[in-house]
C-alpha cells in the first residue's frame, strides 16, 4: 500500500519516487493491471485527503476496483473512497 497527498486543482499525486516505483513495479507484475487511487474522504481524520492505492485487474484478488478501499488486518480502511486510477506516466489520477 503505497501513501500519497492530492492536489485538488490539478488532479496531480505528490508520490516520491520510490512510492511510483512501487506503484509501476505492481503494474508491471500483473497482467492487465491498473492503480486504483483512494482518498481519506472523513472530516474528522487526522488523514483527510491522503492517498492510498491499490493494484486491481484479472490477476489480482480485486478485479474491478471496490468503491471503498478494503479492510486489511492491520488497517481499517473505511474513510477511503475510490477517487479513479493511478497514470503512471505523468502522476495524475483519471476516472476511468
Amino acid at each position: 500500500m503505497v501513501h500519497a497527498l492530492i492536489n485538488p486543482a490539478e488532479r496531480t499525486v505528490g508520490l516520491t519516487s520510490e512510492a511510483m516505483m512501487k506503484c509501476k513495479a505492481a503494474a508491471v507484475r500483473y497482467k492487465n493491471c491498473r492503480i486504483a487511487a483512494y482518498q481519506n474522504m472523513a472530516l474528522d481524520s487526522a488523514f483527510l485527503g491522503t492517498l492510498k492505492f491499490m493494484a486491481v485487474g484479472p490477476e489480482n484478488t480485486f478485479k474491478e476496483a471496490p468503491e471503498r478501499l478494503p479492510d486489511m488486518p492491520q488497517q481499517i480502511n473505511w474513510a477511503y473512497l475510490h477517487v479513479g486510477y493511478l497514470n503512471l506516466t505523468d502522476g495524475t489520477i483519471t476516472k476511468e
